[in-house]
């Protein structure tokens, strides 16, 4: 099983700050428990529902009216930014 100190390591292999670490292994570890599961689900020899769409069907990517025109999606400040409501 995975341990406290793999947890730290691989986060700050890719460079995440835990702000608490005994609160991310409790997460990793139900995460890697609910894996568990799954794997013992007993359905390896289920067929696998493939409902794939080949890309000839699929038609071209046409821009609409509103990607054609970038101010309908608002007022813009002298940098071009688009004006909008702080969030948070």
């Amino acid at each position: 099983m995975i341990d406290k100190s793999d947890i730290i390591r691989m986060a700050a292999m890719m460079r995440l700050e835990l702000d608490d670490q005994e609160e991310m292994v409790r997460d990793v570890r139900k995460i890697l428990e609910y894996f568990s599961a799954l794997d013992s689900a007993g359905v390896d020899d289920e067929p696998v529902l493939d409902n794939a769409i080949p890309l000839e069907m699929l038609r071209p990517d046409q821009p609409s009216e509103a990607e054609r025109n970038i101010d309908t999606y608002g007022d813009r400040d002298s940098d071009g930014y688009i004006i909008a409501p702080k969030v948070g």
